[in-house]
């Protein structure tokens, strides 16, 4: 797990959360939640002096073949920290082109595991560190791959070459890159696929960004994943593990002339490469609310937002930072104080993350809800704060304190050699000068009451905002039980019994079908496997040919192993899918029986449920058939508007997205100028299910289409 330690005031709480995520490494942070104490915040408030510029003395230095070298000498202690940065991240990689059935996203990554499975010289590279007492690691992030040593200062000169030695002699073949490609796949499941948080920030910021290579994360997709090849590892190395592509750090106890001559010494002879464009076409503004949604069990629930935010070149980036301190930082601040730390929360977590990107990126949010709370609230309350920020402003108090904290974070973040290389190096790629998160110690200080309203004006504006809901399948079970007990004896116990019922046969034939992907992703990265280990095969020596074998028969990922637990699995589905199958006949011969029945269908509640039966029963074959609810309307509101979200999951299940989105719009349009209407404690709980189901499940910002159903009927559905 890789853990740099740029800005580690809010990292702590940022490493909770992206532990849980995409990212194949912990992300520097630029902003902090660290609080001061409340004497420090009030003699911080107090002093008006303007603060010591903390501009080291940084020496920079530029190889015959590129490399550039950044050095800083402090003799506080026998210790020093050497960091070699990589223009590379996930920003350099490609999803597929026309013609291509796979891109190579994730690739950056895939190296920053390589480079530690040693060389021929090295083979034992986090051995040779830690006997000599040091620690070692590595990230990779969207702009930039980092490797870094923190050891006492007499290694320095070994340390060099044999970073230089991996650099120059890594070996990428089939037996070095298929361990480390399914190790890869590991951490995209644990911290992406099978966490809520990391769904939310994927979609998040594939929804955000649409053009730009930030639309991907730095974990990559899976089908890429499993599909990129030795011949594009290859590549991809010799583009961009370049002597003129790096950058090196030295920070610490050492003596810059000597280590400048070790550095010459182990990377003057390495050739530089021609390098592709590293400058890509900002996404045009954002002018409308984009939302979307992803399926996950989550209870509490969480919701991610974002909005685009300024580059940190950008001046506008130090006054967005001063606005999340006064919005989100600490127990003070005004959204943690009224929704997390109330009489009454309404969340149970708030927070919020600017990070030192090189090109335009995202102010994110995030949060954990209380039972009571809906994401539409959350929204409502967010914007309702802004809106107070730009028709008052902020206090003068208010702007000293989140200036104190910041200013205090900048200092507490120079007190090691790692964190100085860090702000080196992330103010190198994020705005090409060393020195401008060190200089944002006086850049603090000048932002103005007036800054802070023009740039929340811009930036948080809700048409600026990407909202991404994680949606437990279980809230439409919630929903209809609720609808059962609001209908009450309007609803036969048979129809009841029968709704709930197709409730469950949807949840189960999606969940099926999920796996029926999964199953699907891992036979195609099978025969990719094979192919590969094919393409290893040719020309390889006696030895090599045995460990290939080796590894397809033997190992857990290789071939053999991963084909029998495939069969097993696809065995388990095909039973489950019979079982469904016989569930389903049964209840589409029960909602027969109902609409027999000698009770009038008529009634609000029975007809709503046998449409429901219905809808749901086929629509994952054939489009579902609405109901007319306009005379239900003075009645039973709450009623309808279960049965527009409802509704709406069936015509998606149905592959009827467009007529899906405006059955949600038309529940929300029902259910808003209502719910402070003096409901039964049922049809209020209906409402509040019903409505905020509607609004986490839209999708906005992207064409929504109706299709014809892809799944093939049964044959008993083929006969009727």
């Amino acid at each position: 797990m890789i853990q740099p330690t740029f800005m580690k005031g809010r990292l702590a709480l940022f490493i909770t959360l992206v532990a849980a995520l995409s990212l194949s490494a912990c992300c520097p942070l630029l902003v902090t939640t660290t609080e001061l104490s409340t004497d420090e915040a009030l003699a911080a408030e107090q002093s008006d002096a303007e603060p010591r510029s903390l501009r080291p003395n940084i020496r920079h230095e530029v190889l015959d073949n590129g490399l550039e070298v950044y050095l800083l000498e402090d003799h506080a202690a026998p210790l020093v920290s050497y960091q070699v940065w990589f223009k590379v991240g996930s920003r350099n990689e490609r999803e597929a082109r026309d013609g291509e059935d796979h891109g190579i996203t994730g690739l950056s990554h895939f190296f920053e595991h390589m480079m530690f499975r040693g060389t021929d010289k090295h083979p034992k590279f986090f051995d040779e560190i830690y006997a000599m007492g040091g620690k070692l690691n590595a990230f990779t992030w969207l702009d930039e791959t980092v490797y870094w040593e923190n050891m006492p200062s007499q290694h320095l000169e070994r340390v060099i070459a044999m970073e230089a030695d991996r650099l120059e002699h890594m070996a990428i073949d089939f037996l070095n890159l298929e361990p480390e490609r399914e190790v890869v796949k590991s951490e995209r499941l644990m911290r992406t696929e099978n966490r809520p948080e990391g769904l939310a920030w994927e979609r998040l910021q594939a929804r955000a960004f649409e053009s730009h290579p930030y639309h991907w994360q730095t974990i990559g997709w899976m089908h890429d994943l499993n599909a990129i090849t030795v011949k594009e590892a290859n590549d991809y190395h010799q583009v961009f593990y370049a002597p003129n592509n790096a950058t090196i750090i030295v920070c610490g106890d050492h003596d810059s002339e000597q280590t400048l001559a070790w550095i010459k010494a182990s990377y003057g002879h390495l050739k530089p490469r021609d390098l592709p464009s590293d400058t890509f076409e900002p996404e045009p503004r954002q002018e409308a609310t984009r939302r979307d949604r992803v399926f996950k069990a989550s209870d509490p629930q969480v919701v991610m937002w974002g909005y685009r935010a300024p580059a940190p070149s950008d001046p506008d980036f130090a006054v967005l930072e001063v606005l999340d301190r006064i919005l989100t930082d600490g127990k003070s601040s005004r959204l943690q104080q009224s929704l997390v730390f109330a009489d009454e929360p309404r969340l149970s977590r708030l927070y919020a993350y600017l990070m030192p990107i090189r090109d335009p990126y995202l102010y994110v949010w995030g949060a954990t809800l209380q039972p009571d709370m809906s994401v539409r609230e959350l929204e409502q309350a967010v914007d309702a704060e802004v809106q107070a920020i730009l028709a008052e402003g902020v206090s003068d108090a208010e702007l000293k304190r989140a200036v104190a904290k910041l200013r205090s974070d900048v200092v507490r973040e120079n007190l090691s050699n790692q964190k100085k290389g860090e702000f080196i190096g992330f103010s190198l790629r994020a705005t090409d000068s060393p020195y401008t998160f060190f200089d944002r110690l006086e850049t603090y200080g000048r932002i103005t009451v007036a800054d802070v309203q023009r740039v929340a004006k811009e930036v948080m504006r809700a048409t600026n905002r990407t909202v991404v809901p994680v949606v437990a399948p279980a809230r439409y079970n919630a929903l209809t039980s609720a609808f059962v007990e609001a209908a009450g004896p309007g609803l036969p116990t048979q129809a009841a019994g029968a709704l709930t019922q197709a409730v469950d046969i949807t949840l189960t034939r999606q969940e099926l079908d999920a796996k029926a992907d999964a199953l699907a992703v891992e036979a195609l990265a099978i025969k990719r496997l094979s192919e590969r280990a094919e393409e290893a095969k040719k020309g390889a020596d006696a030895d090599t040919l045995k460990a290939i074998e080796t590894y397809l028969n033997e190992n857990e990922k290789g071939v053999a192993k991963r084909q029998s637990l495939l069969a097993t699995s696809e065995a388990e589905l095909k039973t489950a899918r019979a079982a469904l199958n016989k569930a389903t006949k049964a209840l589409k011969k029960s909602a027969k029986t109902l609409r027999r029945m000698r009770w009038n269908p008529s009634q609000a509640p029975a007809a709503i449920a046998l449409n429901l039966i219905e809808a749901l029963v086929d629509g994952g074959v054939r489009a579902p058939k609405s109901l007319d609810t306009s005379a239900m309307l003075d009645n039973a509101l709450p009623l309808v508007v279960a049965y527009e979200a409802l509704f709406a999951w069936a015509l998606e299940d149905g592959q009827q997205r467009a007529s899906a989105a405006v059955r949600r719009a038309s529940a929300i349009a029902l259910a808003e100028p209502k719910m402070d209407h003096p409901w039964s404690d049922e049809e209020r709980k209906v409402m509040h299910l019903a409505l905020a189901l509607a609004w986490d499940t839209q999708v906005s910002g992207v064409a929504q289409k109706d299709q014809a159903p892809t799944r093939t009927p049964r044959r008993s559905q083929r006969r009727r």
